[in-house]
């Protein structure tokens, strides 16, 4: 049973085993949990400690990432300046910090959308009397009402983990906002189906259920009587 176990252990650290492509899996996920949680000394220590298990556990023909760094040492001081110049210099700046800008626009947006529902309010202008509530609504949320734009000096930690860590952090969020618009295409494409479903499984309720056909004749009277009351007489 042990020999089974140690022989399933050592075989994650042989490449291209099944053992292997699950722990690589396992590692990149979780490194990726770590990035988007804005936990980069999580992300960076579950990379190093794949590296070191493969270093000190694995086969001593098999991938050993320390030693090939020792033993090309241009070449690796070559991919480091690399990394360094794309994270700090093109991904963090001018990729990451656009789509880190629009999903806080959406997100103000969407707090805008459902302060104004919770208020019964039309329209999206805040009214006079609610905007100190407003203010400290959005404040929960990290936004500073009078100027909700992001300003970089705020998100220096963000910066710094995008940079050293987009090879982790790149392949999603480039990849998000086509999955999202897929997503929300096949949304909008299966609604009206699923409500006509929804509509025809449903289509005795009222007639079966007495309480139900109350609440429905109750809810009518009460619109007739509001519609009433806001509509003027014209003479």
């Amino acid at each position: 049973m042990w020999e089974a176990v140690t022989a399933a252990a050592a075989a994650i650290f042989v490449v291209g085993s099944w053992q292997f492509l699950v722990f690589v899996a396992l590692v990149v996920l979780f490194a990726l949990w770590g990035v988007q949680n804005k936990n980069g000394d999580w992300a960076a220590g579950v990379i190093v400690l794949a590296m070191l298990g493969f270093q000190l556990v694995g086969p001593a023909d098999g991938f050993k990432p320390f030693t090939l760094i020792r033993q090309n040492p241009g070449t690796s001081a070559i991919l480091l300046t690399l990394h360094l110049v794309i994270g700090f210099l093109i991904y963090s700046p001018f990729v990451r910090w656009l789509f880190f800008s629009t999903d806080r626009l959406n997100e103000l947006y969407d707090l805008l959308t459902e302060f104004m529902k919770t208020h019964d309010v039309k329209g999206d202008e805040v009214p006079a009397e609610l905007i100190e509530e407003w203010v400290s609504y959005t404040k929960r949320y990290g936004f500073d009402a009078t100027d909700p734009r992001p300003k970089i000096a705020d998100h220096k930690q963000d910066y710094l983990r995008w940079a050293f860590m987009w090879e982790v952090d790149a392949p999603w969020t480039l990849s998000r906002k086509p999955l999202k618009r897929f997503g929300n295409f096949c949304y909008r494409s299966m609604s009206g189906a699923m409500d006509r479903s929804s509509n025809w499984f449903w289509r005795n309720m009222i007639k079966n259920f007495p309480a139900f056909r109350a609440v429905a004749a109750a809810t009518t009277a009460n619109a007739t009587v509001a519609s009433a009351v806001e509509t003027p007489k014209t003479k």
